[in-house]
């Protein structure tokens, strides 16, 4: 183990900082895929450091998981989401053109489903200039 130079703080382990020193603190999610059981395993562990404010990264519920279960799971949590290339995939593409995982997302998914991962933010934009701008996947 390295010695620590003199007068350098020691970190708290990257687990425990996100509650450290009343800040408010943001979570970040991405990529659910329509994995309900290990979205809600995060949204526990969310809940159990305090955090508030949550930003999703896109990509909710593509996937051959449990598409509907997720995108019902996060109606129920006040959060900030763009849109992932997945999700702009399921709400512009035909079904018939979409590759099986978009397909069978899309089959279970309701009207209202898809009307919510529409209306997410569209921040996958090409050439965005801003490297602190939230973003998903080019395409």
């Amino acid at each position: 183990m390295a010695a620590r130079r003199k007068g350098a703080r020691r970190l708290a382990p990257a687990a425990d900082r996100c509650t450290m020193g009343g800040m408010d603190h943001l979570a970040v999610i991405a990529d659910i895929h329509g994995n309900v059981d290990a979205l809600t395993a995060v949204l526990a562990e969310i809940d159990r450091r305090g955090i508030a404010r949550i930003v999703n990264l896109g990509d909710h519920a593509s996937g051959p998981l449990a598409a509907a279960e997720t995108m019902a799971l996060l109606r129920t949590r006040p959060m900030q989401a763009i849109r992932g290339n997945h999700d702009r995939y399921l709400t512009t593409l035909d079904p018939a053109a979409m590759g099986a995982s978009d397909a069978h997302a899309h089959a279970e998914l309701t009207e209202a489903d898809l009307a919510l991962a529409a209306r997410a933010a569209g921040h996958s934009v090409r050439g965005a200039r801003n490297p602190r701008l939230p973003r998903h996947a080019r395409g």
